[in-house]
């Protein structure tokens, strides 16, 4: 789909793939682009220098009430053409000191949300024949890293959503992507993940860079795109050989360990 003629919604606009993607399709003229997230300061900051015409909808779309702004602001039309979810949060930590309240959040932002937008928009892309439904997951999702318990299973049920979606709609013109970036240089990740990560060699991916291979997915309408490597061979090698990831995730665990039990 053209980005130049399409109007875009993007969810968790002002984080750091959120502001990198509004400004890279600014630059590349989309039509009208509508930011939502809970940080309206963030957002007007960043719709300032913006040439593209834009709507703004701070909201917080962990609580239905905030997702029902994004529906009222919207207005009848719903005249989206590419919806990106965006949105998400992320802990890293022991599963057992996870509780209900943080469990729940961080499902409404990654899953919920993300599902009752898309049926939100999805009747006028159906009724306009075109649109473009773009879940942003992650590698972490089809790897299952110990300690991003809550995480992981959030995006992979983005994952299951999006390919269930995409397969129900194959009789229709609208397109599902879902697309895993690996570890980014956001602040979703905290200093000792960083640090962590740095101790492991583990890549860490630019936002810059993620943001381009996520426009090259809308742009060619690609259904799934893990990104990558070696990450993307532990993907096909964990969905065929579980038992080897295992194996091969334990020598650094003690690594991890050391890590989620340091102070912040």
């Amino acid at each position: 789909m053209k980005i130049n003629q399409s109007t875009i919604l993007i969810t968790g606009a002002a984080g750091g793939i959120g502001q990198a993607l509004v400004k890279q399709l600014d630059l590349m003229q989309a039509k009208h682009l509508i930011l939502v997230d809970y940080q309206q300061q963030a957002l007007e900051q960043l719709a300032q220098n913006l040439q593209s015409s834009y709507q703004i909808i701070g909201t917080d779309l962990s609580t239905m009430a905030g997702r029902l702004k994004v529906n009222t602001e919207l207005g009848d039309s719903k005249a989206v053409d590419i919806l990106i979810n965006g949105a998400g949060i992320l802990y890293f930590q022991a599963f057992t000191k996870e509780t209900d309240d943080t469990i729940n959040r961080l499902y409404q932002i990654n899953v919920i949300a993300p599902m009752v937008l898309t049926q939100m928009l999805l009747p006028s892309m159906l009724t306009r024949q075109q649109g473009h439904i773009v879940n942003i997951g992650s590698i972490i999702a089809s790897i299952g890293f110990a300690y991003f318990t809550s995480y992981a299973s959030s995006k992979s049920a983005i994952h299951g959503f999006s390919q269930s979606l995409r397969r129900e709609l194959h009789n229709t013109p609208i397109k599902v992507s879902y697309i895993a970036p690996r570890t980014t240089q956001t602040a979703i990740n905290s200093e000792k993940t960083y640090q962590m990560y740095q101790e492991m060699n583990t890549k860490v991916d630019t936002v810059d860079w993620v943001v381009k291979q996520i426009i090259q997915a809308i742009e060619s309408n690609k259904k799934e795109v893990f990104l990558g490597w070696p990450e993307r061979f532990f993907v096909k090698l964990n969905a065929l050989f579980p038992s080897l990831v295992d194996l091969g995730l334990a020598s650094s665990h003690s690594i991890m360990s050391k890590y989620v039990n340091k102070e912040s």
